[in-house]
């Protein structure tokens, strides 16, 4: 039976902007020396963030707010405040999870290491690893709606790499190889709906990692990176645009590598963001007076979001309109969605933000 979710509200609605900044003590605003805004945006003059407890754990959300994740031992869909349990292939015990949720709604899973992906309500799910070598090593990252699937690969168990599939295709190892130690590892973290990713090349005999990004079709290939204290260059991919600009860390801070490679230093966070919107809103967690909470910052506006109570949260993606998922440290797994409306007729959606001519180049 379809479960419903409570919304709890962070900030009460307001009437002017003067009430809303005076009275959202959650939210504190200061201003990113890499960023600046295009222009004032309206949506901010009456505008609130909204939070819902989720009873699982999420793993994704796409732009029309469909969240998948997992529930105990069960691959789960939630769409407007109802938790659909995904169905089981036949034949394939569990445990079921999802991982990926593309724009048009496809749902991509596993179950024992085979990678799954649901297509329809109430069918059961392909098995896109169904005749291969790989089936049952699989440990599925991200797919797009073109049916281009990433994932991380354990059938050789001393260090996971990368493996691509596109419907109607093989699965191809598109690793950067085990290195001469054995064990260095190709790591996979995101894929655009170009088919290009982004992810690291852990280097075990350096105890480093690269950065590197993916073309639609071949393998990874390094990105630059400034010398870290033991003076090796290193730095990790974790997500990539539309556009294909590579999001990341390397030994400066958060890092944004552009499409033609260059790089760029993201100041004025308070922590390393782990996520990156396709519209450029940064979401991480960090302490805040003490107690550690989810902060997003959007075009120099940084904003602390606060949780049912002091239990961790840790964000696990956000969408192109600026919904956030988060997971809680709770026993089960369960977690947070936070949403911004507003007092207005315009849309809340995030829109793409200008990067600062006078950013940081390395």
């Amino acid at each position: 039976m379809p479960v419903r979710i409570h919304t709890q509200s962070i900030c009460a609605a307001l009437v002017g902007a003067v009430a809303l900044l005076g009275a959202c003590s959650d939210t504190s605003v200061t201003r990113p020396a890499d960023r600046s805004a295009e222009t004032a945006d309206p949506l901010f003059i009456a505008v609130r963030w909204t939070r819902t407890d989720l009873p699982f754990a999420p793993a994704a959300i796409n732009a029309a707010g469909v969240i998948v994740g997992t529930n105990g031992t069960e691959a789960v869909r939630w769409r407007n405040g109802i938790i659909d349990t995904l169905p089981h292939l036949a034949g394939l015990a569990g445990p079921y999870s999802a991982a990926d949720v593309t724009p048009n709604g496809l749902v991509l899973g596993s179950a024992n290491g085979h990678v799954l992906y649901w297509f329809q309500d109430g069918v059961q799910p392909v098995d896109a690893t169904s005749g291969s070598p790989y089936a049952g090593s699989l440990y599925p990252v991200a797919m797009n709606d073109s049916r281009t699937i990433v994932a991380l690969s354990y059938a050789y168990p001393l260090a996971p790499t990368t493996v691509r599939w596109t419907y109607p295709g093989q699965w191809v190892d598109v690793g950067a190889g085990y290195g001469i130690s054995g064990f260095d590892q190709t790591i996979v973290r995101s894929l655009n709906a170009a088919g290009q990713a982004a992810g690291y090349r852990y280097i075990y005999n350096h105890s480093t990692a690269l950065p590197v990004r993916w073309g639609p079709s071949g393998g990874p290939v390094p990105l630059s990176a400034p010398i870290d204290a033991n003076g090796e260059a290193s730095g990790r991919g974790l997500s990539i645009d539309g556009g294909g600009n590579v999001f990341g860390f390397t030994a400066s801070g958060p890092t944004l590598w552009s499409a033609n490679g260059s790089r760029s230093v993201i100041y004025g966070l308070p922590a390393q963001p782990s996520q990156r919107s396709d519209a450029g809103r940064y979401v991480g967690a960090a302490y805040n007076n003490g107690v550690q909470q989810v902060f997003t910052s959007f075009n120099g506006a940084l904003t602390w979001l606060a949780g049912p109570d002091a239990t961790t949260l840790t964000p696990v993606d956000v969408n192109s309109c600026g919904a956030i998922v988060a997971t809680r440290a709770t026993s089960p797994t369960t977690g947070a969605l936070w949403r911004r409306t507003g007092i207005s007729v315009l849309n809340t959606c995030d829109t793409q933000p200008v990067l600062n001519p006078g950013l940081t180049l390395q």
